[in-house]
């Protein structure tokens, strides 16, 4: 019996690949224009209340959301010498070139630190975040009971689930009923090309379990 090739998972409805695919790039491109203008808006709020040429050490308080700020986008502190400006400047340089791998990690940390909002949705493909910073939440909730047997996408209404009976889909079709996402069992008949000498084609029944569109 030939092996089943392993299917990829699905996560805010899109397939996940290694390597990344042009969909998975361009979506975490456009999340990390989301994610650094958050983490922007949040520093320059609090930026704006010092004097600009105060020294950094001196003048910022210790364990402040301000320090904090600064220690997860720049890893490290700032000792005597630093102006409050210097700092920010190298903070801004930081959070502009950091690449998508890295902003999706101390994005978490800052969200876990409540120091960002959380996003609607958040990057895809990576293997350990410090929170699940994002919450649109139902494909992760769809994911969780269906596992390798998602299908489709890219939106909710286009992901199914594939099962092998009808029992099988009505028991996921509660699952699903549970949190309150409506969905429903699906079946199609299909030939499978063989035949008994003299009689006829063999038919298969092939179930899915498909969200109901709302």
């Amino acid at each position: 019996m030939p092996k089943t090739k392993k299917l990829n998972k699905i996560h805010f409805g899109i397939e996940i690949t290694k390597p990344f695919s042009k969909e998975m790039y361009a979506h975490n491109d456009k999340i990390a224009k989301i994610l650094k203008e958050n983490i922007l808006n949040a520093w320059v709020n609090m930026y704006t209340t010092f004097d600009k040429q105060a020294d950094w050490s001196s003048t910022v308080p210790k364990g402040s959301n301000f320090e904090s700020l600064q220690k997860n986008v720049c890893y490290s502190g700032y000792g005597g010498g630093y102006t409050i400006q210097d700092v920010n400047e190298e903070f801004k340089s930081e959070l502009e070139n950091m690449p998508n791998w890295q902003i999706h990690e101390v994005y978490a940390y800052c969200c876990f630190e409540s120091l960002v909002p959380r996003t609607k949705q958040g990057m895809v493909g990576f293997d350990w975040e410090k929170m699940n910073y994002w919450t649109d939440a139902i494909n992760d909730v769809i994911l969780g009971i269906a596992g390798d047997n998602l299908r489709g996408g890219p939106g909710v209404e286009n992901l199914y689930i594939k099962v092998y009976s009808q029992s099988e889909g009505d028991e996921i079709v509660s699952k699903l009923a549970k949190l309150n996402i409506e969905a429903y069992v699906d079946c199609y008949e299909a030939d499978d090309g063989d035949e008994y000498p003299g009689g006829p084609p063999i038919i298969i029944n092939f179930y899915s379990v498909k969200i109901k569109k709302s």
